[in-house]
């Protein structure tokens, strides 16, 4: 798992793997040469993304206990932490303009009703963009009928500067309804982009 980027005429590919014995972050030029490991922390560090400019990287590490939104430097250096919640953050991707970070909290992977979040990188400010005011396990919600909005796997869209997202809905216990979503980073509705529920039946894509 990992990320591309071009710049100044040159490919840039910011990765995880497991190649030291422990999850870590390593980057490459697209010739292969420049290649090097990012990060060098006893806890996992894993899906990296880089920003437009390749001068940062966003990742997700559990070195504070639970998996959180980190960033550093494209070499490595001054790795920060982003985002401070008792449960899971993950799924990290850039603005356009690397100002703001999207990501996933409480990713469906886990078992948890999960929102698409945006923060401010400068001053930490953070948005949740597709709130349904229901937290906790959506298997609970299905058992009483609940139907809570199931949102993962955010990407931001140069050319629109929306944030697509996939959005899965229970309709029993282990099937959802699946569709291609976007919404604003400003705020506002969600609207859907494609209704995948023939495509993909009763599937959920990881």
């Amino acid at each position: 798992l990992g990320d591309v980027y071009k710049r100044q005429d040159r490919w840039w590919a910011a990765f995880q793997s497991y190649r030291s014995g422990n999850w870590e972050i390593y980057r490459v030029r697209g010739n292969g040469n420049d290649f090097a490991q990012l990060t060098f922390h006893p806890a996992a560090d894993t899906q990296p993304r880089l920003n437009v400019g390749v001068t940062a990287i966003a990742f997700v590490s559990t070195r504070d206990g639970n998996p959180e939104i980190y960033r550093m430097n494209a070499d490595g250096g001054n790795a920060l932490r982003l985002t401070t919640h008792p449960l899971t953050d993950t799924q990290p991707t850039w603005s356009p303009d690397s100002t703001q970070i999207a990501f996933s909290e409480n990713p469906i992977q886990l078992g948890y009703e999960s929102d698409i979040w945006v923060m401010n990188v400068a001053d930490g400010a953070i948005t949740d963009l597709t709130q349904d005011n229901l937290t906790g396990s959506w298997q609970t919600f299905v058992s009483d009928g609940t139907m809570p909005n199931l949102d993962y796997l955010p990407a931001w869209n140069e050319k629109d500067g929306m944030i697509y997202f996939w959005r899965g809905v229970p309709t029993g216990q282990q099937k959802f309804g699946l569709s291609l979503q976007r919404v604003d980073p400003k705020g506002g509705e969600a609207t859907q982009v494609a209704d995948l529920a023939t495509s993909l039946p009763g599937q959920i894509p990881y």
